[in-house]
């Protein structure tokens, strides 16, 4: 049985986590925390698999894409980074909000990254 089904918790942060995402395969499980990390979960074991740093702030939200390869990330830091599963480095960094980056989402065709701030933008 999966993880979640037992009620496992997965343990590894050192803040509060904000967001969560779950890959479109079912497989795996992102997590943002306040500790200024991103962290990949295997749904299964429950075990963390990878942590992701990059953001200097507090991370308020992650979104797989369509294909679940890539992810997204907004943060305190107002930048919105672009991940792949497969390094621990961010492939892009994309600034121009002027305030907190707080949700983010990609469009169907994978191609495009939305995101919301308190900036209003």
């Amino acid at each position: 049985r999966q993880a979640a089904e037992r009620g496992v918790s997965m343990t590894g942060h050192s803040a509060a986590v904000y967001g969560v995402s779950l890959s479109p395969d079912n497989r795996f499980v992102l997590s943002a925390s306040g500790d200024s990390t991103v962290r990949l979960w295997d749904v299964c074991s429950a075990e963390n698999i990878v942590t992701y740093r990059g953001h200097n702030f507090p991370v308020w939200d992650c979104a797989f894409s369509p294909l679940g390869h890539y992810f997204a990330t907004g943060s305190h830091d107002r930048t919105v980074r672009l991940w792949s599963t497969e390094s621990v480095h961010p492939l892009r960094l994309m600034a121009g909000h002027l305030s907190d980056v707080d949700c983010v989402a990609f469009h169907p065709n994978c191609n495009y990254v939305a995101s919301g701030s308190l900036d209003r933008t």
